[in-house]
């Protein structure tokens, strides 16, 4: 598909790449489904780019425990 790139989707809005296109039509006040039907895309056409996709997917398999690493460790209760 044209504008749909492995890790980022072209916006047709503005030509702006992004990795999900969620935020940015909300804030031009459309949904995907309008977006889609303004511009005449198939109705499976992705908001999200498809690293990104696999990215989350991913990171939604894995055990809560593993999910931990960002920010500050946890403080330890003795």
């Amino acid at each position: 598909m044209r504008g749909v790139w492995r890790n980022v989707i072209i916006s047709n809005e503005n030509g702006r790449p992004y990795k999900q296109l969620y935020g940015h039509l909300r804030d031009l006040g459309l949904t995907p489904d309008m977006y889609r039907q303004k511009w005449g895309l198939p109705d499976d056409y992705p908001m999200v780019a498809p690293d990104e996709r696999e990215r989350r997917d991913f990171v939604a398999r894995q055990p809560a425990s593993q999910r931990r690493g960002r920010g500050r460790p946890r403080k330890r209760r003795d």
